[in-house]
C-alpha cells in the first residue's frame, strides 16, 4: 500500500494514495497533444501515431496544466489536484458532451478486428479520460453503433484509459484482443453480461468501489495480472474460458461469485485483504494459488474441483491441491484442509507412469480412499471392518454348513 502523503486539494478529489499512484503513471505516459506523437499505432503501414489518429481535434485543443490536450485526453485534474472542466459529473444530454460521446461511438463503429500480423485497427482509445456516467451498454448505444439489427462487436484498445464513476459496459460483445491494460475504473463499474469472444487484457488495471462482472463470459484467455480491486467485487455466474490469470492481483475487500473456470486459473502471488468466498465455484482446470495471502475468513465451501485423466498433468494438479491444503492448514481450517488433502491424494493416484511413484503406492492410496474416504468419513473404516467381519462370518457359516453336508 502506498505511503505517500496527500495534500488537502488531492484529498478533496480522492483520499486514496493508490488512486494518485495510478494517476501519476497515467500522467507519465503523456497523452497531451505533443505527447500523442510518441504513441505509435502498432504495425501501422504508414507509421501513424495517436496524434494522426486524433488529427481532427487539432483545431480545438484545450490548454490545461501547461499543456494542450484533445477534449478526449484532457484529464479530470492535474498532479496537484487542480480540476479541469472534465472533473466530476457532466450533462451527457448537452450538446458538447453528446458530441463527445458520439465521436467515441464513431471510432468504435469503424474499428476492425486486430489480427496478427496485420496492423492494429481497433478503436485507439488509449489514454482517453472518460467522465462520470459514461455508458457503453448495448441498450444505450446499439442504434448508434450499428445500422443493422444484429449485435455490434466492439474492437477496442483502451490501455491507460481513465474511467470515472458509474461506467457501464453491460451486454457489450467485445472482439479479439480487447485491452484495458493499466486503465483505471472508478466506483460502480458494470461489466454485467459482457461477452469477450477472444483474449482480453486487464493487467495492471485498478477498479474502485463496487465492480461487477455478473454473468460475464470469457471465451479465451483473460488476464487480470497485477490488477487492483479496491472494494467489493462480484463475479456472480461468471464463466472463464481457455485460461485466466489473477497473478499478483490485490483484492482489498470481499470477493465473491459463483464462477466457472473451464481451464487453468492462476492466483499466484495474489493478496486477499478481506474474505474470499468462492462458494459454489467450479474449477475444471488447475487452480494455482502459490504464495497467496488469504484472509482468515476465506472459504471454498461447496466448490467443485475437477481431477485430470490418468497421466495428464496429474502432477500439476497434485501440486496445486497440496498448496491449497497448506493454505488451509495455515488458516486452521481443518475441514477445508482435509478436503484438499483428499484431492491431493486423488490427483497423485492419477500419475500413471510416473517414475517416482510406484504403482503399489497408488493402489494403497486408492484402498485408503475406499475404506476411509481419505480420512473424511470416520465411520467408514468401522463400517468396512464390520462388513468384513460379517462377510467372514457368512463365509465361515457356509463352510460349516457345506462341511456338514459332506
Amino acid at each position: 500500500m502506498s505511503q505517500r502523503q496527500l495534500t488537502a486539494q488531492q484529498k478533496s478529489i480522492n483520499d486514496d494514495p493508490a488512486y494518485w499512484d495510478h494517476f501519476d503513471a497515467w500522467w507519465a505516459q503523456d497523452f497531451s497533444w505533443e505527447g500523442l506523437v510518441k504513441h505509435k499505432i502498432e504495425r501501422h503501414p504508414d507509421g501513424h501515431t495517436l496524434q494522426d489518429y486524433w488529427r481532427d481535434e487539432e483545431r480545438s485543443l484545450i490548454d490545461f496544466a501547461g499543456k494542450k490536450w484533445t477534449r478526449f485526453h484532457l484529464p479530470p485534474q492535474d498532479l496537484s489536484g487542480t480540476k479541469s472542466q472534465k472533473w466530476g459529473n457532466v450533462n451527457w444530454s448537452s450538446k458538447p458532451w453528446l458530441s463527445w460521446q458520439n465521436m467515441i461511438l464513431e471510432k468504435l463503429k469503424i474499428a476492425k478486428e486486430f489480427i496478427n500480423p496485420g496492423w492494429d485497427e481497433r478503436a485507439q482509445l488509449r489514454g482517453v479520460c472518460f467522465p462520470n456516467g459514461f455508458d457503453l451498454s448495448r441498450n444505450s448505444t446499439q442504434d448508434k453503433l450499428s445500422s443493422k439489427k444484429k449485435e455490434q462487436t466492439i474492437h477496442i484498445n483502451a490501455d491507460y484509459a481513465f474511467f470515472g464513476n458509474r461506467a457501464s459496459f453491460e451486454h457489450v460483445h467485445f472482439g479479439p484482443m480487447a485491452s484495458f491494460g493499466y486503465s483505471y475504473f472508478g466506483n460502480n463499474t458494470r461489466f454485467n453480461y459482457v461477452h469477450f469472444d477472444r483474449e482480453v487484457r486487464f493487467q495492471h488495471t485498478s477498479f474502485g468501489f463496487d465492480t461487477e462482472f455478473a454473468h460475464a463470459q470469457f471465451d479465451d484467455w483473460a488476464s487480470f495480472t497485477n490488477s487492483r480491486f479496491d472494494a467489493w467485487l462480484g463475479f456472480s455466474n461468471c464463466q472463464f474460458g481457455v485460461g485466466t490469470s489473477f497473478g499478483g492481483a490485490i483484492f482489498r475487500q470481499k470477493t465473491s461469485g459463483t464462477l466457472l473456470f473451464a481451464q487453468a486459473v492462476d492466483f499466484t502471488d495474489t493478496r486477499f485483504g478481506a474474505k474470499l468466498d468462492f462458494s459454489g465455484a467450479n474449477f475444471d482446470g488447475v487452480a494455482m494459488f502459490a504464495n497467496c495471502q488469504f484472509h482468515p475468513d476465506s472459504t471454498f465451501n461447496d466448490c467443485t474441483f475437477a481431477l485430470p485423466p490418468n497421466g495428464m498433468n496429474a502432477a500439476d494438479y497434485q501440486s496445486a491441491f497440496r498448496i491449497l491444503r497448506q493454505h488451509m492448514e495455515t488458516l486452521r481450517n481443518h475441514g477445508q484442509e482435509m478436503k484438499f488433502a483428499r484431492l491431493e491424494m486423488q490427483a497423485r493416484e492419477r500419475r500413471v507412469g510416473s517414475s517416482d511413484l510406484p504403482n503399489t503406492v497408488r493402489w494403497l492410496s486408492k484402498a485408503y480412499g475406499l475404506f476411509s474416504d481419505y480420512g473424511l468419513n470416520p465411520l467408514r473404516p468401522v463400517l468396512s471392518l464390520a462388513g468384513l467381519f460379517g462377510l467372514a462370518g457368512i463365509g465361515y457359516w457356509v463352510l460349516a454348513v457345506w462341511g456338514g453336508f459332506n
